[in-house]
């Protein structure tokens, strides 16, 4: 729980002055990953960064990666070391799966962390929890695939080329669910990727094409290449830039035998001579959508917002409200003005799918849609601050109802009620956690640690719930054993909401982890202890 503004100016007088001074993280584009024939590059706008190598036998034909950090590299061999044939899917450098045969071409993650990769004619997938590879799409020998990759729906596009000494002539082929959608001859398809809202562009010669998600119409050029030269891979990040990485092989035009040239739109990021850039992958940073507790609204996340550089949206200004509301009520009839966001999101930026950050009763609101009849598969990952999982002892306390006459809109209370630990609303949601799991949302939770910087609030605290004083690690109104049931858990040093002392959405050092937890899918802080 967390609490209203005239709660803070009641208890105004008996807290101690703090100064807070914000981290700073530029708005910068996403991150890049790309490889060249031998070395994998990352490029995030500090400078360009080495990621790994493979030996010179082998040949790096594609990168991607995921959302939570893994890195995938497909690499093939065509040296008398592997008989001339061979191949390997890396995964942080380790090979998962690999063939003394055939080549692999490409490999791509969707956004839900399924991985694609295409060997020869054929194209594999394996299961964002890992396992073994199951074919997906496959084609006649004579084919090969040059890109793989699904949109949110699970729709899965490919790009296709058969050679003149296969072919009559050179075709390439672009496929949707196995349909044919678009054929062009003399020209290849060399790579395609799925934007966050859908689009799929691919690469075709010297452009990129775009196939609208809501309009089955002819691809359109989008891009063409500055140098006019063979574009290898293509990617888009989460601001709609494409990226591309093109080859110039000992034609006119080039200063050099070989070149590869990395860009931004026509913004030239790297070159390579004597060598070239074979792949481009992008693992845009989704919105944000951020989802207050109880006795709050949305200017809690103000300073959230000042502090991240990606999209964020407050789930009350969404629907033209303060924030949930009433900010009290049941928990059920809350979940639904979540939902009713996500779709107006939807409908008016085109996204697809979302992250979301929530304290305290928002982690229970969000966690209430996701395993409601209603969950539109829209949900990416889930951020929870200090969100009472297994209720709060202090909710049923003698004090409790205090704060919601001073800051509750609705006179039932029921939403406190519903936080009681072992109430029927807590019972019912955590005995859907399975349920939850199996829907692909990540999770993770964030727990305070810290008694509030006044003692006299130390006092009241105490009073109103003796455990918390016991022993027992709390932020002053969620224990962290309440915080960590579900995901991944970090803890911090701070209280639960700032009329106590610095929290969750003031901490510096808790907006980094919040941050790195978006981008990256964990953080630097310690782990809570097992539950």
């Amino acid at each position: 729980m967390c609490l209203s503004i005239p709660t803070k100016l009641f208890l105004a007088p008996l807290l101690l002055l703090c100064i807070v001074i914000f981290p700073t993280v530029s708005a910068t584009p996403d991150p890049i990953y790309y490889s060249s024939l031998n070395e994998i590059l990352y490029e995030d706008y500090s400078g360009i960064q080495h990621v790994d190598s493979s030996s010179p036998a082998w040949d790096i034909t594609g990168v991607a990666k995921n959302s939570v950090g893994d890195v995938f590299a497909a690499i093939s061999c065509e040296t008398v070391s592997c008989h001339y044939d061979g191949w390997k899917l890396l995964k942080n450098g380790s090979a998962i799966q690999g063939a003394s045969v055939q080549h692999i071409n490409t490999v791509d993650v969707d956004i839900h962390d399924n991985v694609f990769f295409a060997v020869s004619n054929t194209v594999y997938q394996i299961a964002p929890s890992g396992g073994s590879a199951s074919v997906a799409f496959s084609l006649s020998p004579e084919w090969t695939v040059t890109g793989a990759n699904a949109d949110s729906e699970g729709n899965l596009f490919v790009s296709a080329v058969c050679e003149p000494n296969d072919c009559p002539v050179l075709e390439s082929r672009f496929y949707k669910n196995g349909s044919i959608i678009y054929v062009v001859f003399d020209e290849p398809i060399t790579d395609l990727s799925v934007d966050i809202r859908d689009n799929v562009y691919f690469s075709q010669g010297d452009g990129v094409y775009l196939v609208p998600s809501l309009l089955p119409t002819t691809p359109v050029r989008v891009h063409t290449d500055p140098n006019h030269w063979i574009i290898e891979g293509v990617g888009v990040d989460s601001q709609q830039n494409i990226l591309t990485v093109s080859a110039c092989e000992g034609e006119a035009s080039c200063p050099m035998t070989v070149i590869g040239n990395l860009y931004r739109g026509t913004t030239l990021l790297d070159t390579v001579a004597n060598d070239y850039f074979t792949d481009v992958d992008v693992q845009p940073t989704l919105p944000v959508v951020l989802v207050h507790g109880i006795y709050s609204n949305d200017t809690i996340w103000n300073a959230f917002e000042a502090y991240y550089p990606g999209t964020t949206f407050a789930v009350g200004a969404v629907n033209g409200l303060p924030g949930l509301f009433p900010n009290n009520s049941d928990i059920h009839l809350l979940d639904d003005q979540l939902k009713s966001a996500l779709v107006q999101l939807k409908a008016l930026s085109g996204y697809k799918k979302f992250d979301v950050v929530a304290h305290s009763m928002g982690g229970l609101v969000t966690r209430t849609y996701i395993a409601s009849n209603e969950y539109d598969n829209d949900v990416r990952r889930l951020i929870m601050l200090g969100t009472p999982n297994e209720g709060a002892p202090i909710a049923d306390s003698w004090i409790a109802p205090f704060f919601g006459s001073l800051a509750g809109l609705d006179p039932a209370d029921t939403a406190r009620k519903q936080m009681n630990v072992g109430s029927l609303f807590i019972r019912e949601l955590n005995a859907k956690n399975n349920d939850q799991k199996k829907r692909g949302v990540q999770y993770y939770s964030i727990a305070g640690t810290d008694l509030p910087n006044s003692l006299a609030l130390v006092a009241l605290v105490c009073v109103a719930q003796p455990s918390y004083c016991q022993g027992k690690v709390t932020d002053s109104i969620v224990p962290m054993s309440s915080v960590n049931f579900i995901g991944t858990c970090t803890h911090d040093g701070v209280t639960h909401t700032d009329a106590l002392g610095a929290t969750y959405y003031t901490s510096p050092s808790t907006l980094v982890a919040i941050h790195q937890l978006l981008t990256e899918g964990k953080n630097n802080l310690p782990r809570c202890p097992i539950a």
